[in-house]
């Protein structure tokens, strides 16, 4: 549903159908009962109010070629996403930006961490495995399929966890791009074995950071 507001006439909502405005009865009658330039009028004074429901995405950074991070299997790297407006919406879909590719259907996690009052992941959101393979150079869609992860009040980290070699000789996983954000960003990373993270803000002002993006609604 859609509230929209007609100056000095009425509020009401409209239900979208497939593309399809669909008029309630009471106001379909009343349209009918109007001449041509007042319908016109009418229509020219229509404000559509945001809804809700719309989706937002996060910034898509600008790529750097010239800044490469790599990760060595197993380990795990991520961003922290605070953003006010992304507060209280549900995660819908994650893109990732893969620059090196070693082999086919290799599998990582995808794991979501509130942030805790020292600005580091802490509990892990998902409940659920989300496993996912890369399928190309360049951005990545994952949906992200699960009706409860809804993004608590301090934000979330989302976390890369590459649990396997995806390139056998080397140990390398598959890299995420880096790119230039127009704001500080932190990320983060750790070695599996680990249980504290390595911080990570020094690269131009700390707007350089791994190629992940949101959307949510």
């Amino acid at each position: 549903m859609k509230n929209i507001i007609f100056p000095k006439f009425l509020v009401f909502s409209l239900l979208f159908l497939n593309g399809t405005i669909v008029v309630p009865n009471g106001l379909s009658k009343r349209l009918s009962n109007l001449n041509d330039s007042t319908y016109s009028i009418l229509l020219d004074e229509v404000k559509v109010l945001p809804s809700r429901l719309s989706k937002i995405e996060t910034e898509k950074p600008n790529r750097k070629r010239h800044f490469s991070f790599i990760t060595i299997a197993p380990c795990q790297i991520g961003m922290m996403f605070d953003d006010v407006n992304l507060i209280g919406r549900k995660l819908t879909k994650l893109e990732i930006y893969f620059d090196k590719r070693y082999s086919p259907n290799n599998t990582f996690q995808i794991q979501i961490y509130s942030i805790g009052k020292d600005m580091l992941p802490t509990d892990l959101v998902n409940k659920h495995e989300l496993a996912f393979s890369a399928n190309q150079i360049g951005w990545n869609e994952f949906p992200i399929l699960l009706e409860d992860l809804v993004i608590p009040k301090n934000g979330i980290a989302v976390i890369v966890n590459f649990f396997a070699k995806s390139n056998k000789i080397t140990g390398e996983t598959d890299r995420v791009a880096m790119g230039k954000y127009s704001v500080i960003k932190r990320f983060y990373v750790r070695p599996t074995s680990r249980n504290d993270w390595t911080v990570i803000s020094s690269f131009q002002g700390g707007r350089i950071g791994p190629m992940i993006r949101l959307e949510v609604q």
